[in-house]
C-alpha cells in the first residue's frame, strides 16, 4: 500500500501570551493537546503529524520523509533547532537515544530525565539489582542464550525497542534465526527474559526530588489478533480505578516508585510495565523513563493535566494547569490500521457520551466502554 503524502507542516502564529513548549517522540498527539490546555504554545515533531496534533500545536513537524526532517531520531534534533526558545520534554521512543536527549538538552532547558538518569534505569542489570534489594520481582535475566531452554519459555526482546516491538518466545526457530543474524546488523543489544505468564499492567508515577506517588493504572492490550499486530505488541489500554486495587498491590506499587524516585533519581511522569502472575504476585517487566501512552488515560478519568503534572514534577510551571480537560475516556486502543481500504488512512474515536466519532491520523485509538470492576471482579 502506498503511504499516504504527508501534508504540509502545520503552523500558526502562537499567542504573545502562550510561552513556547517543545515536545518530540515518535507520537506526541496526546502530550500536545495536553499541554495546549495547559496553557503552553506547543511547537512539536514527531513520526506521524496527525490531524490532531496539528490542531494543538502552533506549528507541527513530521519527520521520517524526504526532506529536511528525514531521518528518526536526528530528524527530531533537526526539527528542534526550527523552533524558538524554551523548555523541550519528550515521549517514547527517545528513552533508546539517551545521547540525543542529552544532545538536544545542551541547547534549551529539558523537563524530564537526562540521558545519564535514562542509562541506568534501562539498564537491566542495575534495574534488576535495584529491584531485588528491595524485596521486588523482576524476571530472571541473562545476556547470553547458551543455557537457556528453547522452549518458548522464555523471550528474547531488544534493549532499545518500544511498544513490545522484536520480543519474540525462545525457540528452536527463533534461535536459529537469531544465530543467522549478523550481530552487527542488529538495531539494538537482545537480552533474555524468563516469560512470566499473567496480566499485563502499566503503571504511571510522578516522581519529584525523591517523592513518589501512583498517577493511574491501566489494563495493557497486547497481542490482541483483532488488532492486526505481533504477538507481543502494544495495542491499547483500559483505565483501572485505584480505588479497586488490593492493598497489597498498593504497597508494592508504592515501593517501585519510592525505588525509582530515590534509587535512579527519576523526575516527572513516568511509565513502568508489569505482570501479574498466577500467584498474584506483580513483576516489574521494564520502566519506560517518560510520559507513556496510556497516561492520558488518567488525565481522562481524574481530571489531572498530564502535561501540568510532568512540568511540574521537572520544575516548570504551567500557565493554566487546571484548565478543562477532553471528554473523560476509559479504554484507548493503538494499533496499526487494519487492511480493510476504509480503514488504511485513518483512526477513529468515541467519545463515552456517545457523540458522533471523530477520524484521525493513519492510528486508530478506540475508546471502550467502562470497566471499573474489572480488578476486583477478575483478580480479587
Amino acid at each position: 500500500m502506498t503511504p499516504p503524502v504527508a501534508p504540509a507542516p502545520a503552523s500558526r502564529p502562537a499567542p504573545a501570551a502562550l510561552p513556547p513548549l517543545i515536545i518530540l517522540g515518535a507520537s506526541v498527539r496526546a502530550l500536545a493537546q495536553s499541554a495546549q490546555l495547559a496553557g503552553w504554545g506547543v511547537y512539536a515533531a514527531d513520526l506521524f503529524g496527525d490531524t490532531d496534533l496539528r490542531k494543538a500545536a502552533v506549528c507541527a513537524q513530521r519527520v521520517g520523509l524526504p526532506g529536511d526532517f528525514d531521518r528518526y531520531p536526528d530528524g527530531l534534533a533537526a526539527a528542534a533547532n526550527t523552533f524558538p526558545a524554551g523548555p523541550w520534554c519528550y515521549s517514547g521512543a527517545l528513552e533508546n537515544y539517551p545521547d540525543l536527549i542529552d544532545c538536544i538538552a545542551a541547547d534549551r532547558p529539558l523537563a524530564g530525565n537526562a540521558g545519564a538518569v535514562v542509562k541506568r534505569v534501562r539498564d537491566p542489570r542495575e534495574l534488576s539489582s535495584a529491584l531485588r534489594e528491595a524485596g521486588l520481582l523482576f524476571p530472571t535475566t541473562q545476556f547470553l542464550p547458551d543455557t537457556i531452554p528453547i522452549d518458548g519459555s522464555w523471550v528474547i526482546k531488544p534493549t532499545a525497542s518500544a511498544g513490545g516491538r522484536g520480543i519474540q518466545r525462545w525457540t528452536k526457530q527463533t534461535a536459529a534465526t537469531h544465530q543467522a543474524t549478523d550481530s552487527h546488523s542488529r538495531q539494538s543489544i537482545p537480552v533474555w527474559q524468563e516469560w512470566i505468564e499473567g496480566l499485563s499492567f502499566s503503571a504511571a508515577f510522578l516522581l519529584s526530588a525523591g517523592a513518589a506517588e501512583i498517577f493511574c493504572l491501566s489494563w495493557q492490550l497486547v497481542g490482541l489478533p483483532w488488532c492486526h499486530c505481533q504477538p507481543h505488541a502494544y495495542c491499547g489500554s483500559i483505565n483501572l480505578s485505584l480505588a479497586d486495587l488490593p492493598i497489597f498491590w498498593r504497597q508494592q506499587l508504592d515501593k517501585v516508585g519510592a525505588l525509582l524516585a530515590a534509587h535512579f533519581g527519576l523526575i516527572g511522569l513516568i511509565g513502568v510495565d508489569l505482570v501479574v502472575d498466577a500467584d498474584g504476585r506483580l513483576v516489574v517487566i521494564e520502566v519506560n523513563p517518560r510520559p507513556t501512552a496510556s497516561m492520558e488515560l488518567g488525565e481522562r478519568s481524574t481530571g489531572r493535566s498530564l502535561a501540568a503534572s510532568h512540568l511540574s514534577a521537572s520544575g516548570f510551571c504551567s500557565p493554566t494547569p487546571n484548565a478543562p480537560l477532553m471528554l473523560p475516556t476509559r479504554g484507548l486502543l493503538k494499533t496499526p490500521a487494519p487492511s480493510p481500504p476504509d480503514f488504511s488512512t485513518g483512526f477513529w474515536t468515541w467519545p463515552v457520551s456517545g457523540q458522533t466519532p471523530t477520524k484521525h491520523g493513519r492510528y486508530w485509538p478506540t475508546c471502550l466502554n467502562p470497566i471499573s470492576w474489572f480488578l476486583s471482579a477478575r483478580l480479587c
